[in-house]
């Protein structure tokens, strides 16, 4: 009777497999996704330890999982997403490579911890806007699109793959980071203003300590100019006094000579 019933279950499992394509794994069964943008995997019982979810989707950004069970979870699920349109919670500014939303069932927020994810990027694509590859952000969904810095990891001749620890289980967007500083120039308040991503406050500056002052360089060129023409004139002046200076001593002479004659004629005239 026991073997009867082992048989049986094992023909209804195997049928069970075929229908829905599952497979044990060891750690849980994934199942085959409804569509190629789905991935998951499921436990009957998880045991509790570290966790790693291998995303077996070559089209899906999200390559491992890792996380640790705080303690034994029973029909405990973890899925991931690659969406085909955008997130119905809306769109960041960034060029983004790929949206994704990481779900969970059975499992709750105090039940694991570390979480962390496994995700690679095409290079081609980061080149094709004129970006590197130190400019992909992680992008997480928490009421706002928040940018993390992911780590680098390993790289091959397509891909560029990172690590990033995350919060929780949300929707989350691979993309460049944001501009550091957009200008915007208001046609009202004639002002610059630079929105910097990084930073908790935006920086007003107005357009004059951005744009070099129209006639400034005009101006500059024409003070240059009588400044050089005023020395060239001292110059010639000093050049010419000192030139003059030098004629006198021998006028001197001349006149000193002229004397000395004209009383030599009186003193011959008076014998």
């Amino acid at each position: 009777m026991g073997k009867c019933a082992f048989f049986v279950l094992f023909a209804a499992f195997l049928s069970v497999s075929f229908a829905f394509g599952v497979a044990d794994t060891g750690g849980g069964i994934t199942y085959a996704p409804v569509s190629d943008a789905k991935y998951g995997m499921f436990w009957l019982d998880l045991r509790a330890g570290p966790v790693v979810v291998g995303v077996d989707k070559g089209d899906i950004a999200f390559t491992k999982i890792f996380f640790v069970a705080k303690s034994a979870l029973r029909n405990a699920e973890v899925s991931v997403t690659k969406l085909a349109d955008d997130p119905p919670v809306g769109v960041p500014e960034n060029a983004v490579f790929q949206y994704i939303r990481l779900d969970k069932k059975n499992i709750g927020d105090e039940d694991i911890s570390g979480l962390r994810v496994l995700f690679r990027v095409e290079k081609k694509w980061v080149a094709s806007y004129g970006s590197v590859i130190s400019d992909v952000r992680l992008l997480v969904y928490d009421g706002k699109w928040n940018e993390l810095v992911p780590l680098m990891n390993i790289s091959d001749g397509l891909y560029q793959y990172f690590t990033a620890d995350i919060g929780g289980f949300s929707y989350f967007a691979i993309a460049l980071k944001a501009k550091e500083a957009v200008a915007e120039i208001h046609n009202d308040s004639r002002q610059v203003k630079v929105n910097d991503s990084n930073a908790s406050s935006v920086v007003v500056v107005s357009e004059e300590e951005v744009a070099p002052k129209k006639g400034f360089g005009v101006l500059r060129a024409v003070l240059v100019g009588f400044s050089l023409i005023a020395l060239l004139v001292f110059v010639f002046f000093v050049i010419k006094k000192a030139k003059g200076g030098g004629k006198k001593p021998k006028e001197a002479d001349d006149v000193l000579k002229r004397q000395k004659e004209a009383v030599t004629f009186e003193e011959t005239g008076k014998e």
